[in-house]
């Protein structure tokens, strides 16, 4: 239940972070379009490479969350995505926008979440599992050309409501089953 605010905060954090700096702190993202290709480019790199610690720092990260996704059966998004706002805060050379940040998170958790699955896989109802993955794949291709459309603050405040949203029910089911297990005992 925590989780839920903790993450609004850091996306609030970052917005509020975001619009008190200038236009050259940040990369933003070109819409143009190049060679036939409809995703956006950015505009600017990061002006320095990770260094070493910087990189242990996202490795440890890595396996805490890998770790605690494969332990709780989840994801792991809320935590990279709100993990990554907050190191792009704090590191102005690496700041990145709210679609970068999103795009990195989910090629981060998606080896983490293939392979706890392929170590459950005698647990998995595979037809469900298939029509599941494929409605999910034409979902995706869909929910991220309407990302790529929307502007990073727009981008910011959806990743927020869904998260009261999704997460609020969550928090219900979860606080219904608790007072259930608890009379039980």
């Amino acid at each position: 239940a925590i989780l839920i605010p903790t993450h609004c905060a850091v996306q609030h954090y970052a917005s509020t972070k975001h619009s008190t700096t200038t236009n050259e702190d940040n990369i933003n993202i070109d819409s143009t379009i190049t060679n036939n290709d409809t995703k956006p480019q950015p505009k600017n790199a990061p002006t320095a490479s990770p260094t070493i610690p910087i990189l242990l720092q996202h490795g440890t990260f890595g396996l805490f969350s890998g770790a605690l996704s494969a332990l709780m059966g989840v994801g792991g998004l809320p935590l990279t995505i709100s993990y990554l706002t907050l190191f792009s805060i704090s590191s102005p050379q690496q700041h990145l926008p709210h679609h970068i940040i999103q795009g990195t998170t989910i090629c981060a958790v998606a080896p983490g979440t293939i392979t706890s699955a392929l170590s459950r896989l005698n647990a998995i109802p595979m037809q469900s599992a298939a029509i599941v993955t494929l409605s999910a794949m034409v979902g995706g291709s869909g929910g991220a050309k309407l990302a790529l459309w929307l502007d990073d603050e727009a981008l910011r405040y959806l990743y927020m409501c869904s998260l009261v949203v999704l997460g609020g029910q969550s928090v219900v089911r979860s606080v219904g089953v608790m007072r259930r297990l608890w009379r039980k005992h």
